[in-house]
């Protein structure tokens, strides 16, 4: 069973045509699609998940290709072994990471009375087991 591009875009309120560009670019593969250009684009649970971060990581501050490649790193570097999550805290005016940190206290603890500048951002990078 998946989930369709138009129901997420309603969901987390962003384009459809953002989130469908992202997919033709190949930032996210999708499970299936339903045939021609255009037609319906069904995501499984990875994707939805890869999907949500990326609008979390773009309404923080970062870049889109910023936000890709954090991603992209912290599989790398084996963050969330338990699928629980990772903290990320933002500095929304320079559009860079200040802290990564698998806990949420220790990751606000950098941001300070910052009136906006920082955001904090929770990713997960698999689908929860259970």
């Amino acid at each position: 069973m998946g989930a369709n591009l138009k129901e997420i875009a309603k969901q987390e309120e962003v384009p459809y045509s953002t989130l469908a560009g992202w997919i033709e670019r190949g930032l996210i593969e999708p499970s299936h699609r339903t045939g021609k250009s255009g037609a319906a684009v069904i995501l499984n649970g990875k994707n939805v998940i890869e999907l949500k971060n990326l609008i979390r990581l773009r309404k923080g501050g970062l870049s889109l290709q910023r936000a890709r490649h954090l991603m992209e790193d912290l599989r790398a570097a084996g963050f969330n072994p338990l699928s629980q999550g990772v903290f990320i805290v933002l500095d929304r005016r320079k559009g860079r990471v200040v802290r990564i940190s698998e806990d949420r206290r220790t990751a606000r603890e950098v941001m300070g009375p910052s009136k906006g500048q920082y955001a904090l951002v929770k990713v997960v990078l698999e689908e929860p087991k259970g």
